[in-house]
């Protein structure tokens, strides 16, 4: 039995993630971590088809190669991008209004992009403790939805940042209410929000 009680923040974090990869490895389930966040699918269970989910991996390809190739934004940006069902969240920090416009415009020009959330704020990088606390409330709420939700967490994309969670998915209001209420009893978050895809 490992007790977490007595461990220090990261090395919690470590211990998680690592009983997290367990699971995954012994279910049959694939861990896709994407731009810092980690999300759990599963070809057999998830809503969407197999030409989607290749269609959202396309889309992230796209997208980081036109910011990662264009010098105004390779080196003044720490973005994450999550694309789910054609769905674009935008979320990190630029420097400027003109590099938020930008990034936002590369996302909704990509073929296939349906919306685009654009959460992006304008000031410096997040600091390396403030992407470390954002993993461990991460891997706490896979977690929960894990053992709470077995089947929903397959349909769901969770995205912590700056301890703000981004809830994404093609779920029905139920389901999307039963995630709800298991995310907002997480310790350490500071709001929810929610960008369901409404089934």
């Amino acid at each position: 039995m490992i007790s977490l009680t007595n461990t220090n923040p990261t090395n919690k974090l470590f211990i998680l993630l690592f009983i997290f990869s367990g699971f995954l490895v012994t279910s049959g389930c694939t861990a896709l971590f994407i731009g810092g966040a980690a999300a759990t699918t599963s070809v057999a269970v998830d809503k969407r088809t197999a030409g989607d989910m290749v269609e959202d991996k396309s889309i992230t390809i796209k997208f980081h190669h036109e910011v990662y190739s264009n010098p105004k934004l390779k080196d003044t940006t720490n973005i994450d991008m999550v694309s789910f069902n054609g769905w674009v969240l935008l979320t990190g920090e630029v420097d400027s209004q003109e590099n938020k416009d930008l990034v936002y415009n590369v996302a909704l020009n990509i073929k296939n992009v349906k919306r685009v959330f654009n959460e992006l704020v304008i000031e410096k990088p997040r600091s390396f403790q403030s992407i470390a606390t954002d993993s461990y409330i991460d891997s706490k709420i896979q977690l929960k939805l894990l053992g709470s939700l077995p089947k929903i967490v397959y349909h769901t994309t969770v995205v912590v940042n700056n301890r703000t969670v981004y809830l994404m998915g093609l779920l029905t209001k139920q389901e999307a209410d039963s995630v709800v209420n298991i995310v907002k009893n997480t310790s350490g978050i500071k709001k929810i929000v929610k960008l369901f895809d409404y089934q």
